[in-house]
C-alpha cells in the first residue's frame, strides 16, 4: 500500500455503533470504525481536525444529521477534496411513507441507517426515533456535492434486507440489521421532499451516482455480517486487506472492488455503485480508468474468465492484451502479455494462450483490452486522395508500433458506395461523410466536425471511433435464446415537476411514450428533461445497461449501468435493478441516474443519435462500450443536476432513433427500421449475378434461375 499521498486532502465521517439503546448490540462495529480511522490516518496522514469520530452513545441521530450536515458547512474543505463518510453498525428497512407521493420505490421499500437511539422515544409525545432514510442522506451528499465537489465516497457496512431467516450454514455469525424498525417520521418525510425525485433515488445504491461513490457491504436482499469470534465485520476486513495490499494511487473504485475476497460460501456480495467508480481512489482530479478495459478472472479450476462476450464486440480468436489494473497503459500498468479468446457466449469468454504466446504470471484479478479496439470488422474508408490519408494514417500508425494500417482494423476500398465512412481534405481539414442511410438522409452526409491536416493521431482516432461506433451500434441479439421484443419494452418521456400543496417537488413523467416503432421525432429544447422507464414482462431478474449513441461525433455515452460487485465469478449474486414483471426507471424515481437533456451546438438545425438498451439475464460489465468523441470539445448530454465451459446466458437489444431538429425545421420521414443494413460488399448481389451467368449458359433453365436469383436477393441471404 502507498502511504504518500500528493493529491487533494482528505476529510472522513467514521461512524461505528455496537450498543443500541433499544436493540440487539453489535460485537465488531466500533472495532470497524477504529480500524477504518487508524487506515485514513496512516495513509493519509489526517489529522484529527479533518475527522468527524461518532461512537456509540455519541452517534444519535442528531449528532449523525448535525456531522454531515457540517461538512457542507466546514471552510476547510475545499472544492475537490476527499470526502469519506463510513458508518458501521444496524441497518434497516421499512415501507415507502404513503405521503411520498413522487416516489419510485423498489419493492416500495426504502432504507435507513440506523442511530444508537433508534427506537428510543423523546418529546412531550413520546415519539419513537427513526432511522435515517436514504432519501434524506441522498439529500445531503447532493447538496454536498454541489459545494465541495463529488470527490465523495460513502462506505456503509450494515445491511438492510427484511429476511428474518438464518442459514444453517452460516450458524454463529451475527447480521447487522434491525427488523420492524419504527416507520418514517413526519418530519424525516418532509426534511427528505425537499429533493427533487429526478436527482435522488430509493435505496442506498439507487441514490443520484454522480454525488458520490458507495462501497456497500451486501446486495439489498442480503445480509452484512459480523464475526463475534475475531468482533470484526466481514466486509470491512475484506476492505481493508484489499486496500492494504493496493497501490492506492494506481487503482480504481473498479480494480480494488474486484479484488475484495470474502469467503467463499458466504451469501454476501458487496457492491460497487457510482457514475465515477473508474476513478483512482479518493481522487477525482487524476487520470482514472480506461474505459476499453474489461474485467477478468481465474477460477479455482483454472479457467480464464473473461467478463465480457459477443455482445460486446468480443469475438472468437479475438486477441486480448492483460494488465493488473484498468488504468491507462503506461510504465505503472504496462501489458503482461496476451491471450486469446477461446470461447465466447453473450456476456462472457473463455480465454487461453496460443502457440505463439510468451508464458506469464495471470493475476487471479486482471483487466484485459482487445487489441482490435471491440469492433467486429474493419472500419471500410474512402478516400479520393487516398495516397494522403495512407501517409497520415501510416504515420499515427508508427506511434502505436502496428505496422499495417489493416492491424488498425482500417481497410480502403474503391468504391464510395462499399464505404462505411468517406474522407476528404478542404484545404488544412480533414472532413468525414456518413454512409448513405437514415443519417445521411435526415441531417446529410457530412460530420458536422472536422479534424487538422497535421493531427494525424485525430484522424486516426476519428476512424477508430467510428468503427467501434457502427459495431456496436448495429450488434443485436447474437444468444439462442433472446428476449422476445414484446416482452421488454423501453418508454421514453418527458420529465415534469412541480411543487405540491405541501411543499413537495415532484417530479413525473408527462405525455405519451415518444418512441414509436422503435423512433422518437423531438423538436429540441434543452430546458426539456427525458427519462426512460424499461418495463419486464418476463419472469426473469433482468440487468439493463443504457448508452446514448451521438451519431455527429460518434461518443458513446453511458445513461445507466448497473452496479459492480466483488468479482471473481461472485458478481452472479448481484442485485437486479429490473425485477420479474415490474418496471426500472432511468432518469426519475429509483434509478439513481440523471435526468437525459438534448440540445443542437450553434448553427446545427439537425442531428441524430440512438439510445442503446442491453438486457442480460446475468450481470456484466459494458462499460467498455462506452467512448469519448473522437473530436476535442464534445459535451454531455445527460443533465447535470467449475466445468471449463463457460455456462449459458441471453442478451437482448433495443435500439431507437432519436431525430432531433429545431422548432421549424420538417420532421423526418419515419420509416419502419432505423439501422441502415451493415456496409459491405453486398453477397446478395453476387449471389445474384453468379445466378444470372449460370442462366447465360443454360438457356433451357433461364427461367427458372432468374425465379430463384430473385428469391434469393428479396430473402437477403
Amino acid at each position: 500500500m502507498t502511504s504518500a499521498r500528493s493529491g487533494p486532502s482528505v476529510f472522513a465521517l467514521v461512524i461505528g455503533i455496537n450498543n443500541y439503546e433499544t436493540h440487539d448490540p453489535l460485537e465488531g462495529a466500533v472495532a470497524d470504525a477504529d480500524a477504518f480511522l487508524h487506515f485514513v490516518i496512516e495513509t493519509f496522514g489526517v489529522d484529527n481536525e479533518h475527522v468527524i469520530n461518532l461512537r456509540d452513545e455519541a452517534a444519535t441521530k442528531e449528532a449523525i444529521v448535525s456531522a454531515i450536515e457540517s461538512l457542507k458547512n466546514n471552510p476547510k474543505i475545499r472544492t475537490g477534496d476527499a470526502i469519506i463518510i463510513y458508518f458501521s453498525g444496524h441497518g434497516a428497512r421499512t415501507p415507502v411513507p404513503s405521503e411520498w407521493i413522487d416516489w419510485e420505490s423498489n419493492e416500495s421499500q426504502i432504507e435507513m441507517i440506523c442511530p444508537v437511539d433508534i427506537g428510543s422515544v423523546c418529546g412531550e409525545d413520546n415519539v419513537e426515533i427513526g432511522g435515517i432514510p436514504d432519501r434524506m442522506v441522498g439529500l445531503w451528499l447532493n447538496e454536498l456535492s454541489k459545494v465541495k465537489g463529488n470527490n465523495i465516497t460513502l462506505i456503509m457496512d450494515c445491511c438492510h434486507s427484511a429476511s428474518a431467516s438464518r442459514d444453517p450454514n452460516i450458524t454463529g455469525l451475527v447480521p447487522r440489521r434491525i427488523l420492524n424498525p419504527p416507520a418514517i417520521t413526519t418530519k424525516d418525510w418532509i426534511i427528505s421532499s425537499q429533493s427533487r425525485g429526478a436527482g435522488v433515488a430509493s435505496g442506498f445504491g439507487g441514490q443520484n451516482q454522480e454525488s458520490h461513490v458507495l462501497l456497500a457491504a451486501c446486495g439489498r436482499g442480503e445480509l452484512a455480517w459480523e464475526n463475534p469470534k475475531t468482533k470484526r465485520g466481514l466486509f470491512t476486513t475484506a476492505l481493508l486487506e484489499a486496500l492494504s495490499e493496493a497501490d492506492l494511487h494506481n487503482s480504481t473504485y473498479n480494480s480494488l472492488f474486484r479484488k475484495i475476497n470474502i469467503p467463499v460460501g458466504l451469501p454476501q456480495t458487496p457492491h460497487c455503485y457510482g457514475q465515477y467508480i473508474g476513478r483512482r481512489l479518493f481522487d477525482g482530479d487524476a487520470t482514472g480508468a480506461d474505459p476499453s478495459f474489461i474485467s477478468g478472472y481465474k477460477r479455482d479450476d483454472g479457467a480464464i474468465i473473461l467478463d465480457a462476450g459477443g455482445s460486446h464486440g468480443i469475438q472468437s480468436s479475438s486477441k486480448l492484451s492483460i494488465y493488473r489494473n484498468d488504468i491507462p497503459s503506461s510504465l505503472l500498468n504496462n501489458y503482461l502479455g496476451f491471450l486469446v479468446v477461446h470461447s465466447i457466449t453473450p456476456t462472457t469468454s473463455i480465454l487461453g494462450p496460443t502457440k505463439e504466446t510468451t508464458s506469464f504470471d495471470i493475476p487471479c484479478r486482471f483487466f484485459a483490452k482487445d487489441t482490435r479496439n471491440g469492433t467486429r470488422e474493419p472500419v471500410l474508408v474512402y478516400c479520393d486522395d487516398r495516397e494522403r490519408l495512407e501517409s497520415i494514417l501510416r504515420k499515427a500508425s508508427e506511434c502505436e508500433n502496428i505496422p499495417r494500417l489493416e492491424a488498425l482494423g482500417i481497410v480502403f476500398v474503391d468504391d464510395a458506395k462499399f464505404a462505411n465512412i468517406c474522407v476528404s481534405f478542404e484545404e488544412n481539414q480533414v472532413a468525414f461523410y456518413r454512409k448513405e442511410g437514415i443519417e445521411a438522409a435526415f441531417v446529410g452526409s457530412r460530420l458536422p466536425r472536422t479534424t487538422q491536416v497535421g493531427n494525424a493521431d485525430g484522424v486516426l482516432a476519428v476512424l477508430k471511433a467510428s468503427a467501434k461506433f457502427n459495431s456496436h451500434l448495429n450488434t443485436t441479439n447474437i444468444s439462442a435464446h433472446s428476449i422476445s421484443d414484446d416482452k421488454i419494452i423501453m418508454e421514453l418521456q418527458r420529465l415534469e415537476g412541480e411543487w405540491s400543496p405541501d411543499y413537495k417537488w415532484v417530479v413525473t413523467p408527462t405525455g405519451p411514450n415518444l418512441i414509436d416503432n422503435d423512433q422518437v421525432d423531438i423538436v429540441v429544447d434543452a430546458n426539456t428533461l427525458f427519462g426512460v422507464t424499461i418495463h419486464n414482462h418476463t419472469d426473469l431478474p433482468l440487468y439493463p445497461y443504457l448508452f446514448y449513441f451521438d451519431g455527429s461525433d460518434f461518443g458513446i455515452q453511458v445513461w445507466y449501468l448497473p452496479p459492480i460487485g466483488i468479482g471473481g465469478g461472485r458478481d452472479k449474486t448481484l442485485d437486479a435493478p429490473l425485477l420479474p414483471n415490474s418496471k426500472f426507471t432511468i432518469g426519475y424515481g429509483d434509478g439513481g441516474a440523471w435526468p437525459w437533456a438534448f440540445f443542437l451546438p450553434d448553427g446545427q438545425n439537425k442531428d441524430i443519435g440512438y439510445l442503446k438498451l442491453y438486457v442480460t439475464e446475468s450481470p456484466s460489465d459494458f462499460s467498455n462500450i462506452s467512448q469519448r468523441s473522437p473530436f476535442d470539445d464534445a459535451n454531455s448530454r445527460q443533465c447535470s443536476m467449475t466445468s471449463s465451459t463457460v455456462p449459458s446466458d441471453i442478451c437482448s437489444t433495443k435500439t431507437v432513433a432519436i431525430f432531433q431538429r429545431r422548432e421549424g425545421i420538417p420532421p423526418p420521414m419515419l420509416k419502419s427500421t432505423p439501422l441502415a443494413p451493415k456496409t459491405h460488399i453486398p453477397y446478395s448481389g453476387i449471389t445474384v449475378v453468379v445466378l444470372l451467368l449460370a442462366a447465360l449458359s443454360l438457356q433451357p433453365m433461364s427461367t427458372f434461375i432468374l425465379l430463384l436469383a430473385f428469391a434469393v436477393y428479396k430473402k437477403g441471404f
